[in-house]
């Protein structure tokens, strides 16, 4: 099980943050910030009959140091009869990454949000982050839209930026649904960053091909 570093509290990011930025100022423009922007959402087209069909909003393109950047992931249903998304941690679509590639293997960036705080099924903690396994639920009547707000924070973003696809955490998919009034059930073990997880959430996972490509900037502090 991955460790999630978007599971770090509000509070705890903003003192690493001020820490690092008193650092750099200590070495009078020695060393250079290091900046992000969201240049360029890709959605790749799909042939599949799933009901739900998914958009992507940037509402702030600029992950800079103690302001990060941030995106909206809805979905729809665009079928004929009511479904319900199931999450863990946050609803409706629960705690998700950023995935890439690398020449060393594969690169994270924990998505955040200061609801994972305020939920009662999520532990944020100094060494991580856990989700207990209640399901939670979001009806979704057909031609309806829900969404979800995430961020995208500086300190956790490699330096050479690149592309990243979205992916879901805790072995689960983006997106899970299933069919109103379904008597599917997960399983009953609670997931862990810092063990293994071998539960999954019960329905119809989705991981749509979202891609964001992060390009990076350095801003030299004034001497």
């Amino acid at each position: 099980m991955s460790d999630q570093r978007a599971g770090q509290s509000t509070l705890r990011r903003r003192a690493l943050l001020a820490s690092a930025v008193g650092a750099t100022a200590s070495l009078a423009g020695c060393l250079a910030d290091t900046e992000y922007t969201i240049v360029d959402v890709r959605r790749e087209s799909t042939t599949t009959d799933e009901p739900l069909s998914f958009d992507v909003a940037v509402l702030d393109p600029d992950i800079r140091i103690g302001s990060p950047g941030s995106f909206e992931l809805a979905a729809t249903n665009d079928g004929d009869e009511p479904l319900e998304l199931v999450s863990r941690g946050v609803a409706p679509f629960g705690m998700l990454q950023l995935q890439t590639e690398t020449d060393v293997g594969s690169a994270r960036v924990g998505l955040w949000s200061e609801e994972y705080e305020a939920s009662p099924h999520v532990d944020v903690r100094s060494d991580g982050t856990s989700v207990d396994s209640d399901e939670l639920l979001t009806p979704i009547e057909p031609n309806e839209t829900v969404s979800f707000d995430y961020d995208i924070h500086g300190d956790d973003v490699p330096r050479d930026g690149g592309v990243y696809t979205l992916a879901g955490g805790w072995g689960d998919d983006v997106v899970t649904y299933r069919r109103a009034n379904s008597d599917e059930r997960n399983g009953d073990d609670a997931a862990d960053a810092d063990g293994d997880d071998d539960s999954t959430l019960a329905g119809t996972g989705l991981n749509p091909p979202i891609h964001f490509e992060i390009d990076t900037r350095s801003r030299i502090p004034f001497v």
